[in-house]
């Protein structure tokens, strides 16, 4: 099941919810820089030779933030 929204995509897939949120990088308190920064440091410096599927950041700055969570159920709990 997915949700969509603008700004936000929810997808619920295997007991697993994936939060992807969209960065508003025009704003005054967005660094550029670092966002720059963290989108080559997540795709690398040479992108003609990567899959499209596999580049996170194709505007070349970080403009999203995905959060990922699981349930483990009582199988993924570790007692002593």
């Amino acid at each position: 099941m997915q949700l969509n929204h603008n700004g936000y995509h929810v997808t619920f897939v295997f007991q697993q919810v994936e939060l992807t949120v969209v960065i508003d990088s025009s704003t005054s308190n967005y660094d550029a820089s670092k966002g720059e920064q963290l989108a080559l440091n997540a795709d690398g410096s040479n992108k003609t030779n990567k899959d499209l599927d596999s580049i996170l950041y194709p505007s070349g700055i970080m403009d999203k933030q995905v959060n990922t969570g699981s349930s483990l159920g009582l199988s993924g709990l570790v007692t002593s």
